[in-house]
C-alpha cells in the first residue's frame, strides 16, 4: 500500500510486529487453487476497498485479509469491482460506510450484488421479448424518452442502475424518422 492508504493494524500489536503463526487460508480442500491473476486482482480491490476507510483495525489483521481475498476471488471481477467501488460498493453503503464489514457481511454483500445482477438480466430478457429497448442516460433521446416514461407509463420501465429508461422500440421511431 503507497503511503496515503490507512494502515491496516491489530490492536493488540505494534505494527512493525511480525506474526510468528502460520499464514492462515480459508480455502477449503476441494476448492482449486485460483490463478495467480485472480489473486492479485482481488487483493489490488482490497487495498481500494480499506482505502475508503479513515483506519481499518480488527483483532487479526492477516486472517482478516486473507478472509476478505477469500471472498472476492469467488465472484466475478465485475461484481468484485462494483463490491469495492468506492461510489456504489460496501463502504457507500449503510453501517459500512463507518466500519469496515466482516467477512461474512462482505460475502452478503456480494450475493446481494450477483441476485441483483440476475434479476436485471431476467427483467432485460423480459423487456426485450416484449419489443423495449433501452435508452442510455447519455443518449440525446433519454430526457424525451423519460418525460414520455413519466406520463405513459404502459411500456417504460426505468433501469434498476439508473442507467436509462426501457422503452418500446415504437417510441423510438419518431426520432429515427426525423434522422432520415
Amino acid at each position: 500500500m503507497d503511503s496515503h492508504s490507512p494502515q491496516l493494524t491489530s490492536p493488540t500489536s505494534a505494527p512493525a510486529e511480525q506474526s510468528s503463526k502460520p499464514p492462515q487460508t480459508f480455502l477449503a480442500p476441494s476448492v482449486q487453487p485460483r490463478p495467480m491473476e485472480a489473486i492479485l486482482f482481488a487483493i489490488e480491490r482490497v487495498v481500494v476497498l480499506f482505502g475508503n476507510y479513515a483506519k481499518v483495525t480488527v483483532d487479526d489483521a492477516d486472517a482478516y485479509v486473507a478472509g476478505i481475498v477469500t471472498v472476492l476471488m469467488r465472484y466475478p471481477p465485475d461484481i468484485v469491482r462494483a463490491v469495492t467501488d468506492p461510489v456504489i460498493g460496501i463502504s457507500a453503503t449503510g453501517k459500512y460506510r463507518r466500519f469496515i464489514p466482516h467477512v461474512g457481511e462482505l460475502k452478503a454483500f456480494c450475493d446481494a450484488e450477483v441476485e441483483s445482477r440476475d434479476t436485471e438480466e431476467r427483467l432485460r430478457m423480459v423487456l426485450q421479448k416484449r419489443g423495449c429497448t433501452l435508452v442510455l442516460c447519455s443518449s440525446p433521446r433519454f430526457e424525451a424518452m423519460k418525460t414520455r416514461a413519466r406520463t405513459d407509463t404502459r411500456g417504460s420501465w426505468l433501469d434498476m442502475k439508473s442507467r436509462g429508461v426501457w422503452v418500446p422500440k415504437e417510441w423510438l421511431q419518431p426520432f429515427e424518422a426525423a434522422e432520415a
